[in-house]
């Protein structure tokens, strides 16, 4: 199990939803078949954005996951978001 290259890019912006969302169920199902408890994610690096827009953006992102989560959950997995401050 790994995570991805960088914590810069994260949930926080729209366009990378599309490969961190389905990164993060691949990496709940693994972490649920190997019976690793919670999977930590990152908002990734603001880069000017209004803490108020990248938080809503990230619900967005965990919300589409809610699904895959909650399986995970059942079989004792769980994720934890970390909010994370980056300058700019």
């Amino acid at each position: 199990m790994s995570g991805h290259a960088s914590i810069e890019a994260g949930l926080n912006r729209r366009a990378h939803h599309a490969w961190s969302v389905h990164e993060l169920e691949d990496n709940i199902h693994l972490a649920a078949a190997n019976g690793v408890p919670n999977l930590i994610c990152f908002n990734g690096n603001r880069a000017g954005q209004p803490n108020g827009e990248g938080v809503a953006i990230t619900t967005e992102a965990l919300q589409s996951i809610s699904h895959c989560r909650e399986r995970g959950r059942q079989s004792g997995a769980g994720t934890a978001q970390q909010p994370r401050r980056s300058p700019g």
